[in-house]
């Protein structure tokens, strides 16, 4: 058996499907096999395997076990020279797999390897080529220097953005959306650590092949794209807490007997910094237009009792209608779903219009002798 193919699905059947005909046509005459490990989907995953690819093998899990647990599902269970760990929502260039064995073959040396991984607009995934997040690398880019000065050489280490995307090099770490090694290195150093549960597990993996001394390199001769995130998106848990706590684990492992202990809690420090602010960004994101909309409401209360001849009412009675009216207007706005990731339904908007300008209405009329 030439490679083994494991991939770990949770609830993402429609990449899966188009992932997996993209990768046979990348397998073509080779001798592999495909294991498919599903974390418990409920959107018919299994039904579409079986009835669809039954060459496929398919393990089933009756909970979702995480990442890391079911790749070693899947590592147990092959049989292949060379293993790769894949992402479901991937597609695969045809000349991707024999790449890479072509690589392996011609550098006896190479543990692991990666290709260029790019996102759906085109644009390069970074994580597919890495340093390991030493306090020195993963602070600039805890601090948001590396997105602000992504060529200086001090500031972008951890995703080596200041090397060229083309260039052939030897890494700290590739992504574990295309994660490539040989069978020797899996039976030397054996599965991924199950203590990630998602997010880290291919940073850790990368490290103790590292160790092992073994070298990792990042493949830009061939591409995939790589939907990133999907199946995150379905998962009943903050994966974005789960990322730093991830990240918090690494360092715990692997740099807390170091010298840098201090620089150690710097980096814990950072990584909490940064999981508040961010996930305070994602706060203000979700609810920008619920923030526009307000913005909105409010001048044109304003600007209506403006253009009234009459004189505005007291501080008091002012501030109590423009809560009045917000309540009103974005409440109505939240209770349809109109800021329930459906920011752009013309028809929740309008709905949400008629109904708060109706009772706005109303509510003038009733009270127009005291407004």
């Amino acid at each position: 058996m030439k490679i083994s193919v494991i991939i770990v699905s949770y609830n993402v059947k429609e990449f899966l499907q188009q992932s997996i005909l993209s990768l046979k046509n990348s397998l073509n005459d080779l001798e592999h096999e495909i294991i498919v490990v599903d974390n418990n989907s409920v959107d018919g995953t299994n039904e579409i395997i079986r009835y669809k690819f039954p060459d496929i093998i398919l393990i089933e899990n009756d909970n979702n076990r995480g990442f890391a647990a079911a790749c070693n599902q899947g590592l147990a269970a092959s049989k292949g020279e060379y293993l790769l760990l894949l992402n479901p929502d991937t597609m695969i260039q045809e000349d991707t797999i024999q790449t890479m064995i072509n690589f392996f073959e011609s550098v006896p040396d190479a543990g692991a390897a990666g290709c260029k991984i790019l996102n759906a607009d085109g644009t390069l995934q970074l994580a597919c080529r890495r340093s390991f997040p030493s306090p020195l690398v993963a602070l600039p880019k805890l601090l948001g220097l590396s997105r602000l000065f992504p060529k200086v050489k001090m500031f972008g280490k951890y995703n080596l953005t200041y090397v060229d995307p083309d260039e052939l090099l030897e890494v700290d770490a590739i992504s574990g959306s295309f994660l490539m090694f040989r069978r020797d290195v899996y039976e030397k150093i054996e599965g991924l650590d199950e203590t990630f549960f998602m997010y880290g597990e291919d940073l850790d993996y990368c490290y103790r092949i590292k160790e092992a001394g073994w070298k990792i390199y990042y493949v830009p001769d061939t591409k995939i794209i790589h939907y990133k995130g999907e199946s995150a998106k379905h998962a009943s848990f903050d994966n974005f807490i789960t990322f730093y706590k991830a990240m918090d684990i690494f360092v715990k492992k692997h740099f807390r007997k170091s010298h840098y202990f201090f620089l150690d809690i710097a980096f814990r420090m950072g990584i909490l910094i940064r999981g508040l602010v961010s996930l305070i960004g994602r706060y203000f994101r979700k609810h920008v237009i619920m923030m526009v909309d307000g913005v909105a409401v409010t001048a044109a209360i304003l600007f209506t009792h403006y253009l009234q001849p009459r004189p505005l009412p007291d501080f008091s009675s002012l501030i109590s209608m423009l809560m009045f009216y917000l309540l009103l207007w974005l409440g109505t706005g939240y209770a349809i779903g109109l800021y329930d990731r459906r920011e752009l339904s013309y028809s929740r908007s309008s709905i949400a219009s008629i109904i708060s300008f109706i009772t706005s209405l109303v509510f003038y009329l009733l009270f127009k002798g005291s407004i």
